[in-house]
């Protein structure tokens, strides 16, 4: 290894792993066919959706767990097992980006630890995330275009017809185990990083600052 550091070739580093799923040959090929059917889209047109889940665990000090020690010590940061949740969807685009609505699976909420139904998904498209949508894209555009994944409340034939119905044009098919093809997941890592820095004492603070 050092000998490999020091060839005057590429310089080594030593760096955490890093998360990617884990793509079959039916995955790359669905990825391309997607590719090839709306390479000619405007995704201006598009607001990308998506749900996530912040999970809470207090830190009196943020992330930031570096701290002055004796020698052969080392800060301890104490966790939980099951921390609190907070689980919302949301959608963005190049004209603005809806607010953060809280969905099942939220801590304090009745149904927590249940999946998000597709009657649930359906009134959640109904109350929030098509209003906002429309108040968004209809300014800008004459075609907006709601992207959602495959989750199966999204695919279900209820939400499809509803979506129908209500004369919404979706994205689709969206290829499986491509979230790096979203540009929300950007948004998401960056809302956890601004998250991360902040020292938050209580869950009610949590769900503020979200």
């Amino acid at each position: 290894m050092q000998r490999a550091a020091h060839s005057g070739y590429k310089p080594l580093c030593f760096s955490k792993a890093i998360n990617k799923p884990m793509l079959t040959k039916r995955h790359h090929q669905l990825r391309l066919d997607f590719c090839y059917k709306f390479k000619k889209l405007n995704f201006k047109n598009v607001m990308f959706t998506d749900s996530k889940i912040f999970n809470y665990t207090f830190q009196p000090h943020g992330k930031n767990t570096a701290a002055w020690c004796k020698e052969g010590e080392r800060p301890v940061v104490h966790t939980v097992k099951h921390p609190l949740k907070v689980h919302v969807y949301a959608g963005i685009s190049i004209y603005g980006a809806t607010p953060l609505f809280e969905v099942q699976g939220t801590s304090g909420h009745d149904d927590i630890g249940k999946s998000v139904t597709a009657a649930a998904y359906q009134e959640l498209l109904g109350n929030c995330m098509l209003p906002a949508f429309e108040n968004i894209m209809t300014p800008h555009t004459n075609r907006p275009i709601f992207q959602q994944d495959g989750a199966t409340c999204h695919t279900a034939k209820t939400t499809k017809a509803y979506l129908q119905a209500a004369g919404i044009e979706v994205l689709s098919p969206w290829p499986a185990r491509s979230p790096d093809l979203s540009p929300i997941e950007n948004a998401w890592a960056d809302l956890q990083r601004k998250i991360n820095r902040k020292s938050i004492t209580t869950f009610a603070d949590f769900r503020r600052e979200l």
